[in-house]
Formats: C-alpha cells, structure tokens, sequence
C-alpha cells in the first residue's frame, strides 16, 4: 500500500472511534505508509517525520523533516487539533487567536489538559508487532495521563456502614490504602496479585489487612511485571502498581488497609457471564485436574463461574 491508502484508513479509524466510541479522538500522529510499507509516522505537535526499521526490537527511529507531499496533511491534522484543544488555557487561547504560532510545549500543555477532562482521547499509530511508535506512545503515557497527583479525590467506605464515606488522596496520612485489581497464576504456579497503591505504602516481607475478608495476610515478595520478567521491590507507595506473591485469600476487588481503621475502595463490578458450556473429564483421574484448572480459571477471572 502507499502513504494515500495508510491515511485514508487511519481518517476511517477516527471516524469509528467517534461512532462506535461516542469519543472525542486527538491525532496527534499519523502513519507515512501501511501495512508492509509502512515507514513510520508524522508528529503533528512537533512537525517532525520519525522513520523505523521495521521489525527493530530497540526501535532506534530516525527523526527528520515532514515529506513534502505530507506537509498539507500535517498543517490541516494540527489546525484540527488546536481548534478542539485551545480553549483549555486561556493565556494561550489569547496569544492563539492573536495569530501567534503556539509552540511544542504549549500545544502538549493543552493536550494533557484536554486529555485530563475525560472527554479527549489522543490518537497515536504505528505497530506493535512491527515496533514501531511503541516508545512514542509510551512517552505519550508520561505526556499526557494523569499522575497520582492529578488524580481528584476519591470516596472510600466504611466496611460497617456503606452509606458513610469519606475523601482521600494520595497525599492522605493513611499507613495503607490498596486495591486488588487482577490476579494471575504464573507459569510456576505462583498467585500474583496485582494492586493498586491509593495512599501510604505497602512493604515486601510484611502483613497487610484485608478489609472485605476481614484478614490479615503476608506478602512475601512484591514485584514490578514488564511482560513476563518480575523486578523485585522492597516497596511501593501512593500511585504505584505492583503484584503481591503469597495472599492466599485475596481476590479481586478487596482493598488493603489499616485494621484500627478500616476503610473500603470502591469494589470491581463485573458482568454476569453471557456464554455457558458443559464439559467432564475422560477419566476418574482426570477430575482432580480439571478441577484444579478451572479453580485457576476462578482465580483469574472474577466473570467465570463453574
């Protein structure tokens, strides 16, 4: 394909976000080529062309000038963008309508403004199979989302009276406030559970208190997953997300905090399951395998029941 058939599909990709999504997309990229022709992607923020080798795991990119077949694109991309974005600052919006081009970090600025309301998205492209514009997105990460400091304060519980909440954030004076939100059974049969850091720390070798089960638990080790590969950390605080090796009892959806004080998150509301499916072992002595199996299954996914 060449560079016309990546645009237009990426425009069509837009245009089913905004239908399907009912969301109010932000190009921020688009893509110079598709599918085995694809070179790599134009920023519109920066005005710049960063070019891939495809396939490059370390995704070392070249940065050089938009083509000149692109540059219309670009300008109209960024016209776009700024239009639906300007009004979130009204110093800039003013030096805007006086005609004054508006440079990289201001035009960032008010995207991370835009994107911190709930109702802009910024679109990026590229391929992951393919590593291309995976680091850019990943610095759009840090651009663009919220930090435990923009996060607004959030409600938490008491487990004897739900009705009766209360405010925190990260900076609350709380030793522990945790959430559980996802558990997995790793290839050597160890539970990791992964949680959520709302306020306070939480520390390897040491207890935490759950309030839903109303027990207190050890974790043994706690780590930082990067894909398969598990970072050992002796701790983590308010914002950070880590996995626990070694509750037994946890699962998702229960918060950790101070047993004095027990205070509840927000619990995981999950779907009732729409598919059913009978199944039995061959033999005798397969039931306890299977049983077993589908107990992992349980674990791991709140939606499967047997």
């Amino acid at each position: 394909m060449d560079s016309v058939d990546g645009e237009e599909k990426f425009d069509e990709c837009l245009k089913s976000i905004k239908e399907k999504l009912s969301a109010v997309p932000l190009a921020i990229q688009f893509p110079i080529g598709a599918g085995r022709d694809l070179k790599g992607v134009v920023d519109i923020i920066e005005q710049k062309a960063h070019y891939f080798q495809l396939g490059e795991k370390n995704e070392n990119y070249q940065t050089k000038e938009i083509p000149q077949s692109l540059l219309e694109k670009t300008k109209k991309f960024r016209q776009e963008l700024i239009d639906k974005i300007v009004e979130q600052d009204e110093v800039i919006a003013m030096k805007y309508l006086e005609g004054q081009e508006l440079s990289v970090e201001e035009v960032k600025k008010l995207l991370r403004q835009a994107t911190l309301t709930g109702k802009y998205f910024p679109v990026f492209c590229g391929s992951a199979y393919k590593h291309v514009g995976v680091k850019l997105v990943l610095d759009g990460v840090v651009d663009y989302l919220p930090s435990p400091l923009d996060v607004k304060e959030i409600p938490v519980y008491s487990p004897h009276d739900k009705t009766k909440s209360e405010l925190v954030n990260c900076n609350s004076p709380l030793p522990c406030l945790a959430l559980a939100f996802k558990i997995v059974v790793d290839n050597y049969n160890n539970k990791l559970t992964f949680f959520r850091v709302y306020a306070g720390k939480v520390s390897a070798n040491s207890y935490v208190y759950n309030v839903n089960q109303d027990k207190r638990e050890r974790i043994s080790r706690l780590v930082r997953m990067h894909a398969d590969n598990k970072e050992e950390v002796k701790e983590v605080g308010a914002g950070d997300i880590a996995a626990a090796i070694g509750l037994e009892q946890t699962i998702t959806g229960d918060t950790f905090g101070e047993e004095k004080k027990p205070l509840l998150l927000e619990t995981i509301n999950f779907a009732e399951p729409v598919i059913s499916q009978a199944i039995e072992p061959k033999t005798n002595e397969d039931k306890d395998k299977l049983r077993t199996a589908l107990e992992k299954l349980r674990i791991q996914d709140p939606s499967f029941k047997y």
